[in-house]
């Protein structure tokens, strides 16, 4: 067992190495990652999507102290499933930002383009 420790630091752009290291390490199925509160994880949400997506592929589990989240167990596998689908959602709903974005600018172009 290793144990990484970190600082608290504001911002979502802080860099948490220590964290980093430990992700890192954690890369075989059956590894653990154990944290006090999941917010310690991922500072935002679609950056602890990200990483939940990246550990659930690695089969390394998750274990969040303060909410009771063990990813070793069937209640917790079923909220990486959820955390999963989440993921999902978020790429459909940029996808279709991007198509909404790219009709509005072609509109606009034609519209410029025939006055």
């Amino acid at each position: 067992m290793e144990l990484y420790g970190a600082r608290a630091l504001r911002g979502t752009l802080a860099r948490r190495p220590e964290l980093d290291e430990a992700l890192l390490s954690a890369n075989r199925t059956g590894d653990q990652i154990v944290i006090t509160k999941l917010d310690r994880l991922g500072r935002s949400l679609e950056h602890l999507l990200e990483l939940s997506t990246q550990l659930q592929d690695r089969g390394v589990d998750l274990v969040v102290l303060d909410q009771g989240i063990n990813t070793s167990t069937a209640l917790g596998r079923m909220f990486f499933q959820i955390l999963g689908s989440m993921v999902d959602l978020v790429l459909i709903v940029r996808s279709c930002e991007v198509d909404a974005a790219l009709t509005r600018a072609a509109l606009t172009a034609t519209h410029t383009a025939g006055s």
